[in-house]
């Protein structure tokens, strides 16, 4: 497919790199709404990448309703997404602007992780589980931002989702990419990465185990530790 010939990797999180460019390609109209894509084997071979990075691109592209994964039948755009979702706030990233996201954010998210307590199905806790284990076997290996980063927004979807409230997702999917630079770069710092993902691990502890108080006071405990340091990092 003559699409997907431009595709370059450097030297950032290839998940990441897969992830913006199915996601450009879909912004900017050159993947319609209910357009298949290539199976996993097929695309890792036009991207000349791992077909596990290819599967961990599609989970997030799903998780942001980009796409949709209809098992047995393959990977289609999804016809729900509007093109102009992640551009729906028209805000530029400012130091005060990050304070305003995350300021909305602490009131949103604990509240979906009380919902995803009380509403997810074993499918979402399944799902939710996976990914602590997947992202404590990568950081096993390495102590990745990039990586790490990937897995911190999988997450946070596999929240919002789990939650159950469609509005919640396309909300969140806003914010969690407008802050992504910001997030990315305080997993750059020595001893962030250990620390987010205990929490992490805490939240999802609660979810599962369906404790809704537990689990609202973990994630704004998270969110409070993730902005402070933001803070701290814009300051210097």
């Amino acid at each position: 497919m003559d699409l997907f010939r431009d595709f370059q990797t450097t030297s950032s999180s290839v998940t990441s790199q897969v992830v913006d460019y199915i996601r450009n390609l879909i912004l900017e109209n050159k993947l319609n709404p209910g357009e298949k894509l290539p199976p996993e084997r097929e695309m890792a071979q036009l991207l000349n990448v791992s077909r596990n990075t290819i599967r961990e691109a599609y989970k997030i592209l799903a998780a942001y309703r980009m796409i949709t994964i209809r098992h047995g039948q393959g990977v289609f755009v999804s016809d729900e997404f509007e093109t102009t979702a992640l551009n729906l706030l028209g805000l530029q990233l400012t130091n005060g602007r990050t304070f305003e996201l995350y300021e909305i954010r602490s009131i949103i998210e604990p509240q979906a992780c009380m919902w995803a307590a009380e509403r997810a199905d074993e499918e979402m806790l399944n799902a939710l589980e996976q990914n602590i284990k997947e992202t404590e076997r990568q950081m096993k290996k390495k102590l990745d931002p990039d990586i790490y980063t990937e897995k911190d927004r999988e997450f946070h979807m596999l929240i919002a989702q789990a939650a159950g409230n469609e509005v919640l997702i396309r909300i969140m999917a806003i914010i969690v990419e407008m802050l992504s630079e910001a997030v990315k770069n305080t997993y750059a710092r020595p001893g962030r990465i250990p620390v987010s993902l205990e929490e992490h691990k805490t939240i999802a502890q609660a979810i599962i185990g369906n404790v809704p108080e537990e689990a609202h006071a973990a994630m704004l405990k998270h969110l409070h530790n993730s902005f402070r340091i933001v803070t701290d990092a814009k300051d210097k």
